[in-house]
């Protein structure tokens, strides 16, 4: 069966799943557990994807999303995130439908605007060539520092990922390790792992990880790869992902959000998150910013504002549509879907409210955004 027989099955089997009993089971300390487990697995597989490649690009995409599924039978309510984001106690709430993209024109890509270092590709790549590469930049001072990073892919042969040694941090690799020599003298270490075998070293101030995807490179292949690292990094990056936590956040946003304190807040609730979050891809761009309340009863109020606004939700059945001050608000009480969804007056920006406080509460919340 191939990838997508395989995906539409499990569709199936959980559809097929007894529907659980949400009022018995989904207390406010369970959607809070699950809250905090899917903001930690999507750091987590942001960080260590780049190693694992698929044998197509649908395959990796099938996969992802099968992930995704799992985590929702095993957890009952999944709070669908964006597709990108990075660092990823960000969570940029999708409804599940492609959302369209925000055309950028003439912009050029810049490594000084993104990294403080120019990345370095191999002169030897073994008869392969560069098919992906991505820029990923996390900055959060508040958790101990920055993490930016550079990734290149040579189909799924191999692939690397750089970046300095004091704002990277590494993938821990299981399995066995060895130590060996790059070159005439630089020291470096080789993991044997699932999915193949990487060699770490560090040159000129950067951590460079190598990797053969499932052992497709020989040994003897892998280090004449990693000793040619000298080249500059000269095309445009498939992908760039972006996020920033903290009050300075909004700085590298196109458009102006609604700022913590600036709407309303249920009594006891306390700034837990603010993060924005670019992503650039095929000369097209989207950016996020979220904000995330929390309370000592694990109940928590998030608000993603975002463009450009899909309006998708305003096609979805499972909501329900209601005028607040003359705003069309689409509400829904699945549990697996965002709560709210509305077009924010005047800007067009799509604000998505995921929460558990009450209803009263919540309308609250949706006319303090609206009337801002």
């Amino acid at each position: 069966m191939n990838e997508k027989g395989s995906y539409e099955e499990l569709i199936k089997e959980i559809q097929a799943l007894p529907k659980p009993n949400y009022e018995k089971d989904f207390n406010n300390d369970v959607q809070h557990k699950i809250h905090q487990n899917l903001l930690r697995y999507q750091e987590n597989y942001q960080r260590s994807r780049w190693i694992r490649y698929g044998t197509n690009k649908l395959g990796v995409v099938f996969s992802s999303i099968a992930v995704l599924l799992l985590i929702f039978v095993l957890s009952f309510k999944m709070i669908p995130h964006n597709k990108w984001t990075t660092s990823d106690h960000n969570t940029l709430i999708s409804n599940g439908t492609k959302k369209p993209k925000q055309e950028i024109k003439n912009e050029l890509y810049n490594y000084k605007q993104y990294l403080p270092f120019t990345p370095l590709l191999p002169s030897n790549t073994v008869g392969h060539k560069l098919t992906y590469s991505e820029i990923t930049r996390n900055l959060d001072p508040s958790q101990g520092g920055n993490s930016i990073w550079y990734t290149a892919r040579y189909g799924t042969s191999f692939g690397l990922i750089e970046g300095q040694a004091n704002q990277y941090n590494l993938i821990i690799h299981s399995g066995s390790k060895m130590p060996l020599t790059i070159g005439k003298n630089i020291q470096a270490t080789m993991y044997t792992h699932d999915e193949g075998e990487t060699i770490e070293f560090i040159k000129n101030n950067l951590i460079y990880q190598v990797t053969s995807n499932n052992h497709h490179l020989s040994l003897e292949q892998l280090k004449k790869v990693c000793e040619s690292i000298s080249v500059p990094a000269t095309q445009t990056p498939t992908v760039i992902h972006l996020s920033d936590n903290g009050p300075q956040s909004v700085n590298e946003l196109s458009f102006k959000p609604i700022l913590a304190g600036q709407f309303y807040v249920p009594s006891g609730f306390k700034l837990d998150i603010q993060v924005s979050a670019i992503n650039i891809e095929k000369g097209s761009k989207e950016e996020n910013y979220q904000i995330t309340y929390k309370n000592a009863r694990n109940s928590y109020l998030t608000i993603i504002q975002t463009i450009p606004n899909s309006n998708d939700y305003a096609q979805n059945v499972n909501y329900h549509m209601e005028k607040m001050n003359g705003v069309a608000v689409y509400i829904t009480k699945i549990p697996q879907l965002p709560t709210v969804q509305f077009s924010k007056p005047k800007t067009n920006t799509q604000i998505t409210i995921d929460t558990n406080v009450s209803e009263t509460e919540l309308k609250k919340v949706i006319n303090s955004l609206i009337n801002e």
